[in-house]
């Protein structure tokens, strides 16, 4: 699949992309045990765990918009090569698999907030247990 659509917007999504790569990476760092800057108790959990049910919330909106997009551009043409009816047939089994595995993705999120909720509501015991 070649890259299309505006050139601009496809840089400013990939730097949201990093962005959001470079925030885990850090997240990752700062939660690590030994950290003298990281979680100094219960209640840092508890907020940490709602942040990121929030992020996964957030998530599972912006996958199908992905999908979306791809099927937007298969249908306008603007996605693959040339259009004949084998490569539009293999075109079409990518999408299909993309949108298939976006699908799950977004079943998993709902799954993880679910259990990141349960997780924040035990911790807020815990934070207020002295």
């Amino acid at each position: 699949m070649g890259e299309t659509g505006n050139g601009t917007a496809g840089n400013a999504v990939l730097a949201l992309g990093e962005r959001v790569r470079d925030v885990n990476r850090a997240l990752n760092q700062a939660c690590a045990a030994g950290n003298p800057d990281g979680i100094r108790g219960p209640a840092d959990v508890c907020r940490v765990l709602g942040s990121l049910e929030l992020l996964v919330g957030n998530l599972s909106r912006t996958l199908p918009e992905l999908g979306e997009w791809l099927e937007q551009q298969m249908w306008s043409g603007r996605l693959g090569g040339a259009g004949d009816s084998a490569a539009l047939d293999e075109l079409t089994a990518y999408l299909f698999r993309v949108t298939g595995a976006i699908a799950r993705g977004q079943a998993a999120c709902a799954q993880l907030s679910y259990e990141l909720k349960t997780a924040q509501a035990a911790g807020e015991r815990l934070a207020a247990t002295p």
